[in-house]
């Protein structure tokens, strides 16, 4: 269990102890007070003056994983289900940089999070290996409509792979166009069309996600949900599995599973 502070005042010293490679484990990051300064007048940490110092990221092996939804406006914050990639230590910068205060979360800041988990999603699902054109072809996450993300997404992903393949940003305006697209994200702009895109991605094997209401359960497979301050996620596996897509139990485990509703 990773915990994040917002004390920047002093830098403990970095923990001599070398992490257990073959562990899970909780990422703690320090912010270094020389390279942090926050704006007075936004009351947020500008994010191009801050920098992850590899050798103040540890992994503690003896941490346990259980998921209560990630808090962005408490200014603790715990991340659960750590690994040692390079994805998780950046999920907890960002979390440190838009976690300070409820006052100044902003919707940009909770689609920062959002950007992670996207990217965190495709560590645990399994596609066909016919969705790729070849060994060296990335893994491509695609915003369908209007997005949310802005750059953060693109961010997010910059020098990122996933088991071995770069990963790309790819935004459609209209369904038709998505093509080599392994996640979709379907913005909430979409949701009067959402049965109509749902019925063109069926059975292909795309993990779609979103935010729009009802997603999981008019077909969606995953469905970010935010309460209290907190970010969830409903996995609807039946369609998953329709599109022959494996989702991890690890990530099952921390979600709700539905089902898709039957309509008259």
């Amino acid at each position: 269990m990773a915990v994040l502070t917002n004390n920047h005042q002093t830098s403990p010293k970095p923990d001599s102890r070398k992490p257990d490679s073959g562990s899970l484990g909780t990422i703690s990051v320090w912010l270094n007070p020389s390279t942090v300064r926050p704006n007075p007048s936004t009351a947020r940490l500008n994010p191009s003056t801050v920098r992850l110092n590899p050798s103040t990221v540890r992994l503690n092996p003896s941490s346990d994983f259980r998921n209560p939804g990630l808090d962005f406006a408490n200014p603790t914050l715990f991340v659960r289900e750590m690994t040692k990639s390079r994805v998780f230590a950046l999920f907890a910068l960002i979390l440190m940089l838009f976690g300070f205060s409820a006052q100044a979360q902003t919707v940009s800041a909770e689609y920062k999070l959002k950007a992670v988990y996207l990217l965190n999603f495709l560590q645990y699902v399994d596609f066909p290996k016919n969705v790729f054109a070849d060994e060296k072809s990335p893994i491509v996450i695609g915003v369908l409509g209007s997005d949310p993300f802005g750059k953060a997404l693109d961010d997010t992903v910059s020098g990122e792979t996933v088991r071995g393949r770069p990963v790309e940003v790819r935004r459609y305006t209209q369904v038709k166009e998505v093509k080599g697209c392994q996640l979709l994200f379907i913005s909430a702009s979409e949701s009067k069309r959402l049965n109509s895109i749902l019925a063109t991605l069926y059975k292909r094997s795309i993990l779609t996600v979103s935010d729009a209401d009802d997603f999981a359960i008019r077909g969606g497979m995953i469905k970010f949900v935010t309460e209290n301050n907190k970010i969830r996620f409903r996995i609807n596996r039946d369609a998953a599995q329709a599109a022959d897509i494996s989702i991890s139990a690890k990530l099952l485990q921390l979600a709700e599973i539905v089902s898709t509703e039957k309509r008259p």
